[in-house]
């Protein structure tokens, strides 16, 4: 399966996953050699989780902050169901106001 994103761009299914496995595990060094290309940054899963997602989900805390200070439009993702990661009631990541 593959994935288009709004640049157009095919990403393999393979790939988005191996990213996400490697999120959750927490290997910050492996997440930043995969997310070489800026498009990476932005895969989904099918719930329509981006890394950041699946960072603040697993409580891997050097991995947000590195996705947050490197990609801070991140932070206004939204999932499938449009979960944000800063709506008080998800508590997902907490933005300084």
């Amino acid at each position: 399966m593959e994935l288009v994103t709004s640049c157009n761009v095919i990403i393999p299914q393979e790939k988005i996953d191996t990213i996400h496995e490697q999120v959750i595990r927490g290997d910050l060094k492996s997440v930043r050699r995969m997310l070489d290309k800026r498009g990476w940054v932005v895969a989904r899963d099918h719930y329509g989780h981006t890394p950041l997602h699946k960072a603040v989900m697993a409580n891997q805390e050097s991995i947000t902050k590195w996705l947050i200070e490197r990609y801070p439009e991140l932070i206004e993702s939204r999932d499938n169901v449009s979960y944000d990661l800063i709506n008080p009631h998800n508590c997902l990541v907490q933005k300084d106001v």
